[in-house]
């Protein structure tokens, strides 16, 4: 999200407001700004100042900018299969009904033609399970204690019942559930080893589940940690008759994927093969310096409406000339992110064929909504072309990024995606390259991306190996 404010402090959150009854009333994007509180005040205050003006109190000293959310369409349910039955009230709201669920709607009718012209879900209320005849899961699966207030101890196994809402149940629902304030437990049950098969990934070579693991397990050395140390933020704190009481550090640091909040890891790779390396002003260029082009021109080659890099310019570190040497170690970005929150990286390795991006909490962008490593290489083949890509291991580093996806399949819409726009930055980026190549005397080819979102818990089994590489692809010997 872009909006300049100059001098002032600004705090930008994506806020859910509820009702009584739990009932999503609204959803937006709020942005607090003031020119006269620091930073922290701010962020301190920021919840009070929230709350007060959904209740129609605003603050007079802090300016508040409100951005609506539709949450979906209502002619989405039918698209996605849903046989429905809509009624509505003299409230402007509607309902559709089906088998499992009542999804509810604030509409927009043409009161001439009874037509309507838009519609912002709301939320969805759905009867209990039934938790009669509780058998254990043999096939594995996921069970959710429940609050024995609700007449039940556990979600019923997949295979003999399709869940809450006539969905099977997932870890992503146990975790909204507990957001929510139910009184749920999540419990992975064994596979029967019969039911299970031979790998999570049976297609993908072993070659590129090993690269993954390394991305996964790299570690940030001790000069780039030392460099983060110098990455402060002094908030005064108080006022006494000489000025501060005392002054508060925000100091920069790692964000590390073991961390994270998710249980879901996102692991892709998106590559393009160059038969033929571009030429600018009459040189072709070398694998080595196409790969420094791209690094210090990487927002000419992706969808800049997805995210924006820019060298790290804030509290006496501006590394813009660190950046753009050819030995870009240590150097902090700072990237301006499709929706509410921003992030940082810092550049943990460089060398000719291989970049390294890793997650960090600054002073300025805050937390990095997601949590790990990211690579950015090339490799030559045996027929003498190259593979240029993207490889990134990371989670989401709180719950709202689980809950935004959530919502998404909830609302079965992809706006509010995190993976959705995640993915469509990456493969934005290999068709940037793509066309750059092709434009310039090259020849390149999009390979088709790598894409899996494994349970964290079964990476982290191989990776500290308690179980072998084989439980990831077919084609890894144990």
């Amino acid at each position: 999200m872009n909006r300049e404010y100059g001098d002032q402090n600004y705090i930008r959150r994506l806020v859910f407001e509820y009702g009584t009854e739990g009932e999503l009333i609204r959803a937006g994007v709020i942005e607090l700004v003031s020119g006269t509180l620091s930073l922290r005040h701010l962020a301190e205050r920021h919840e009070a100042v929230i709350d007060q003006y959904l209740i129609g109190n605003p603050s007079e000293e802090i300016g508040i900018i409100w951005s609506d959310i539709n949450m979906n369409e209502l002619e989405a349910m039918a698209e996605i299969g849903y046989e429905v039955g809509i009624s509505s009230d003299s409230k402007a709201s509607a309902r559709l009904a089906d088998a499992n669920c009542t999804y509810y709607f604030y509409v927009l009718t043409d009161q001439a033609t009874g037509m309507i012209i838009s519609a912002t879900f709301l939320y969805k209320e759905c009867p209990l399970p039934n938790f009669s005849d509780i058998t254990p899961c043999d096939n594995g699966g996921l069970r959710l204690s429940w609050d024995p207030d609700n007449e039940g101890d556990y979600l019923p196994c997949p295979d003999l019942d399709d869940g809450i809402g006539g969905e099977t149940p997932t870890l992503e629902d146990c975790e909204f559930l507990q957001m929510m304030g139910y009184d749920v437990e999540c419990v992975i049950e064994e596979e029967n080893p019969l039911n299970k098969p031979l790998a999570l990934f049976a297609d993908i070579p072993c070659e590129v589940i090993q690269e993954w693991l390394a991305t996964a397990t790299y570690e940030v050395k001790q000069p780039e940690i030392n460099k983060l140390n110098t990455i402060v933020s002094n908030i005064p704190y108080g006022t006494g008759t000489s000025g501060a009481i005392f002054n508060m550090q925000d100091i920069a640091r790692l964000q590390s994927i073991n961390n994270a909040h998710s249980t879901v890891v996102n692991m892709d790779y998106l590559p393009i093969t160059i038969n033929q390396l571009p030429t600018i002003n009459g040189q072709q260029m070398t694998p080595d310096t196409f790969l420094n082009y791209i690094r210090t021109n990487i927002n000419h080659f992706v969808d800049n409406s997805e995210a924006t890099f820019t060298p790290y310019n804030h509290f006496g570190i501006n590394d813009n000339e660190l950046w753009n040497s050819s030995n870009p170690t240590g150097a902090v970005i700072s990237i301006d992110i499709w929706g509410p929150d921003n992030g940082s990286v810092i550049t943990s390795y460089s060398n000719q064929d291989q970049w390294t991006f890793s997650t960090i909490y600054d002073p300025k962008n805050f937390e990095h909504p997601v949590s790990g490593n990211r690579d950015f290489g090339y490799v030559e083949n045996s027929n003498g072309s190259y593979t240029f890509y993207t490889r990134g291991v990371d989670r989401f580093t709180h719950g709202i990024g689980t809950l935004a996806e959530y919502m998404s399949e909830l609302t079965n819409t992809t706006y509010f995606s995190p993976f959705a726009h995640a993915d469509a930055l990456w493969e934005s980026f290999q068709s940037g390259i793509s066309l750059f190549v092709n434009q310039n005397s090259g020849s390149a080819t999009i390979i088709e991306a790598q894409i899996n979102r494994p349970d964290w818990q079964n990476l982290l089994d191989v990776i500290n190996g308690v179980k072998p590489l084989s439980t990831l692809s077919s084609d890894c010997d144990d």
